[in-house]
C-alpha cells in the first residue's frame, strides 16, 4: 500500500520537467526502514522558514506566488 504510493509519487516527481519555482528531486531510494529523498538544495531556507520569518501570508500574497509558480 503506502510505500509503494508513495514511491509511484516521487517517480513521478522526477519524471516531471524541471520548473523555476518547483524544487527538484535529484534521487531517491526505497528501502526495508524507509524512503530516501534528495532534493535539490534551496538558497534561502525552506517555506517553513519564510513563514516562521514572516507570518501568515495574505490571499493576495499567496495568490502572487502561486502565479508566479505557474507561468515560470
Amino acid at each position: 500500500g503506502t510505500i509503494k504510493e508513495l514511491d509511484h509519487e516521487i517517480e513521478l516527481l522526477i519524471l516531471m520537467p524541471s520548473h523555476p519555482h518547483v524544487v527538484q528531486p535529484l534521487h531517491y531510494s526505497s528501502f526495508a526502514g524507509g524512503t530516501q529523498l534528495v532534493m535539490e538544495y534551496c538558497r534561502g531556507g525552506s517555506l517553513q522558514d519564510f513563514l516562521e520569518k514572516r507570518g501568515a501570508m495574505s490571499e493576495n500574497r499567496v495568490r502572487e506566488y502561486s502565479r508566479q509558480i505557474l507561468i515560470g
